[in-house]
């Protein structure tokens, strides 16, 4: 295999120090590539999964390669582009020869590479399955999508095996659903990784529809507070629902000023639950939410860390369902402390944190696909260190 193909299959970039260990692979011990603390994940990973295949867990990563060194949750089987052809990029035109529209749109599997670096103005829509966009490959200042990235696919069809990595996404001013920077309904096994996501109008990320889905690393940031068409203030982080959804893990990520749904996240299949871990949510008014939706799977919430923001007022980190089932362990708002598992605050109900509607709180979690877990407190500094698009541009470092 020629190097460069298997360097981005291992999520090599030589320019960042963190992913170094991931490169040299040649002739050397695999440990010495992933190093000893990777190399002890990973046995603890297969450990999990083989528990999971004794337990039956569905649509699990049995026996199945990961999508890059370091995918976890129920994303992490997807396959991409693996085995497929090659194709760079070698304009920042969105479409046309050599565009990353054009190649988004290509049939078969495909693995995407890019000869250069900076913005590409346009929507851009992925409009068959077996896909790897390697964001990671572009030269200095990386890739910015000033546009949308959309699922596009033939009518009565569902993409698969999606795993899109290091972009930036922010899309144009615009009105009503459209302003998403990322849709991919009526997906399934995908994995997003390191995006730095802002400006979108009503969600940033939509995945409805979908199933076996991780988003992990990324940042989703400033979301737009005027251009919805129900009013301010629509400016909302994440929706997963309706029927088909499930399976979905959100973990390692950053939601900083969202007023609303940080995620919005209603399983709607038996056995296909929701995992919300280790993420960062700043500057919001409400976190979990349904929206009318009914969740019919469990939903985990697990060491996630909860900070007031300029425009939060009063705040519900969980606005619980009625009919829903729900593990809390170790979520953290700050200037409080821990929400125990029974939902209350250590420090006592406050004047600014709201009541969450009621809910049935579970005393175990739920099983889900493994994904490696800090402590809340741990978690903030650590998101804060490593999620987004690397190099951060003034956008994410804003955020952070």
């Amino acid at each position: 295999m020629d190097k460069s193909v298997n360097s981005i299959l291992m999520g090599a970039h030589e320019e960042y120090p963190l992913f170094r260990a991931t490169f040299k692979f040649k002739d050397v011990a695999v440990d010495q590539i992933l190093g000893a603390d990777v190399m002890a994940r990973l046995l603890g990973l297969f450990a999990v999964i083989a528990f999971m295949a004794l337990t039956g867990v569905s649509h699990s990563i049995c026996a199945e390669l990961l999508a890059f060194p370091g995918a976890e949750g129920f994303g992490a089987a997807a396959v991409g582009g693996r085995g497929g052809r090659v194709i760079q990029v070698t304009t920042l035109a969105s479409n046309g020869p050599g565009s990353l529209g054009e190649a988004c749109a290509a049939e078969g599997p495909r693995i995407l590479v890019f000869a250069v670096g900076g913005v590409i103005r346009g929507d851009i829509a992925i409009k068959h399955s077996r896909i790897t966009i390697a964001g990671q490959t572009a030269p200095a200042p990386g890739i910015t999508i000033e546009g949308r990235l959309l699922a596009r696919p033939e009518p009565w069809t569902r993409l698969h095996d999606i795993v899109v990595r290091f972009l930036r996404v922010r899309p144009r001013p615009a009105t009503g659903v459209g302003g998403d920077a990322v849709q991919l309904p009526d997906t399934e096994r995908v994995i997003l990784d390191h995006l730095s996501l802002a400006w979108a109008n009503d969600e940033t990320i939509d995945i409805c529809h979908a199933s076996e889905v991780t988003i992990q690393w990324c940042t989703l940031e400033e979301s737009d507070i005027h251009g919805h068409t129900k009013g301010d203030f629509h400016n909302f982080g994440l929706i997963s629902a309706y029927p088909n959804s499930g399976n979905i893990a959100i973990h390692h990520n950053l939601f900083a000023h969202h007023a609303r749904r940080s995620p919005s996240l209603s399983p709607y299949v038996v056995g296909k639950p929701g995992d919300f871990r280790n993420n960062v949510v700043y500057n919001f008014r409400e976190g979990l939410t349904h929206d009318g939706h009914v969740p019919v799977e469990a939903i985990n919430l697990i060491g996630n860390y909860y900070k007031r923001g300029p425009d939060s007022g009063k705040i519900v980190p969980f606005a619980f369902h009625r009919k829903g089932k729900y593990y809390l362990e170790d979520n953290y708002l700050h200037g409080a402390g821990i929400i125990d598992a029974s939902g209350r605050l250590q420090a006592g109900l406050l004047s600014w944190r709201r009541l969450f509607k009621p809910g049935t709180l579970l005393g175990a979690p739920v099983c889900v696909a493994p994904v490696t877990t800090h402590s809340a407190q741990a978690a903030y500094q650590i998101v804060l260190d490593r999620a987004g698009c690397f190099p951060w541009d003034r956008v994410t470092r804003r955020a952070i």
